[in-house]
């Protein structure tokens, strides 16, 4: 049986984050950062369902995809320093529109370095 978000919440009598709002960004010593209320997921559809239940609008900005020269250098050195590597450096750039924040600033298998930032439906 498979249960999402919006019936694990409501059965645990967990209603929408309406406060869900921008935090401090403070990054550990490898450049990563989780918003206190963030929820990755366990799969991509949960964690679209998640935003979905708490009315956030996401959007990925990638260490790898960022063009800007110090973000370039900032990859490089990532990815050639394997034993501890940082990203620290890295200032992603906020998307298009008001109301963006930093969700998440974390390291996946697929897309390298990650930066979710989230926003509330009715700020775009």
């Amino acid at each position: 049986m498979n249960i999402g978000i919006n019936q694990i919440s409501d059965r645990a009598g967990i209603s929408p984050v309406s406060d869900f709002v921008p935090v401090r960004v403070e990054r550990c010593e490898y450049g990563f950062f989780c918003h206190p209320l963030y929820y990755a997921g366990e799969t991509e559809s949960g964690f679209k369902e998640w935003c979905n239940f708490h009315g956030l609008q996401y959007h990925y900005a990638l260490l790898d995809n960022d063009e800007r020269p110090e973000a370039e250098a900032i990859s490089n050195e990532y990815y050639q320093e394997r034993a501890f590597p940082s990203c620290a450096g890295w200032e992603p750039l906020s998307p298009e529109g008001d109301g963006w924040f930093i969700g998440s600033i974390h390291e996946t298998e697929d897309f390298g370095v990650v930066c979710v930032w989230l926003r509330k439906e009715n700020d775009s």
